[in-house]
């Protein structure tokens, strides 16, 4: 697989889940639609799936030290582009004003052979430095017309990067104000970088709480769960695990507007939102896996009504 490339399947230990639904509500075509917290839930997804990336790169590099050349290794780490996960936006990987710091602003690590620690340099590097630069640390002469410098050689003078996009040209600076937006809106979802940290606005936050649902009071709503048979019989070290739980809630008052809590084992594993697909409302979450237990596991789905939460017959 290449990660963290869609599609989103990876937890952050290298186990997949099952899809459940092939496709993501949030997403049409090659965009996105104008709801927030359903594109919050597609950003989750990736940041679970950049986890993944980021555990490969450390066995990588646990291979080199296991077979003691990692101090005379060089490593490069990067990407080809970003995607924009951003409500309303047409294309996920058409450049704008609005989504260059999430496409055309692409992670860069260089591990150096013997270097002594690592520093951050605020320099504008491009994709076209990396060669020029693994010329010079291996001593290899490179044509004349070359593009790109070696990032050991003098600062390149970069004072901006223009690039294009559907719209035009997309001019920015060097001063990271646009990644450190995109950081900031992705810190207001998800507190501390904790990629199990989503709530839907305005619901209180009782992830982790132990709830006993058989004393709640019903909701007028009802519950059928996809794939239910998933939880009869888990195997946590299994390469797949049930993670994304889905369903269909029905009764009530059900229009795509229910806050539902998702409680794993008598612990609330995730707070979502019902959506509407298809004329059917219906909601998606993701559980930490650490929930689960080997065996039986027990998956119920309690709403969040205010402070109240009533639980939702099956």
């Amino acid at each position: 697989a290449i990660v963290p490339h869609h599609p989103w399947q990876f937890l952050p230990d290298g186990r997949s889940y099952p899809f459940i639904v092939s496709s993501n509500p949030a997403s049409f075509g090659g965009g996105w639609i104008d709801d927030d917290f359903l594109v919050a839930q597609a950003m989750q997804r990736h940041l679970l799936q950049v986890g993944y990336a980021d555990h490969v790169v450390g066995e990588v590099i646990a291979t080199l030290e296991d077979r003691g050349i990692y101090d005379d290794a060089m490593v490069v780490v990067t990407a080809d582009h970003g995607i924009a996960i951003v409500p309303g936006v047409d294309h996920q990987r058409a450049i704008t004003p609005e989504t260059v710091g999430e496409i055309a602003s692409v992670p860069l690590f260089i591990k150096y052979p013997n270097g002594d620690g690592g520093v951050i340099d605020d320099r504008r590097a491009l994709t076209i430095d990396i060669l020029p630069t693994i010329a010079d640390v291996i001593g290899a002469d490179l044509p004349d017309d070359v593009e790109g410098v070696s990032l050991l050689g003098p600062t390149p003078s970069r004072d901006s990067t223009t690039t294009t996009g559907p719209e035009g040209a997309v001019t920015y600076g060097v001063d990271g104000a646009e990644k450190l937006e995109v950081a900031r809106r992705i810190e207001r979802w998800f507190p501390d970088g904790d990629p199990w940290a989503l709530l839907p606005p305005g619901s209180p936050d009782i992830l982790g709480i132990d709830v006993d649902t058989s004393s709640l009071e019903s909701s007028d709503l009802r519950v059928r769960l996809r794939e239910s048979d998933l939880y009869e019989d888990v195997d946590t070290g299994d390469e797949v695990v049930p993670a994304r739980v889905g369903g269909w809630v029905f009764g009530g008052s059900a229009d795509g507007d229910e806050v539902l809590a998702v409680v794993v084992n008598g612990e609330v594993g995730a707070v979502t939102r019902t959506f509407v697909d298809e004329g059917t409302t219906s909601f998606l979450a993701m559980i930490p896996p650490d929930l689960l237990v080997d065996g039986a596991n027990t998956i119920d789905i309690v709403e969040v009504d205010g402070g109240s939460l009533l639980r939702v017959a099956g």
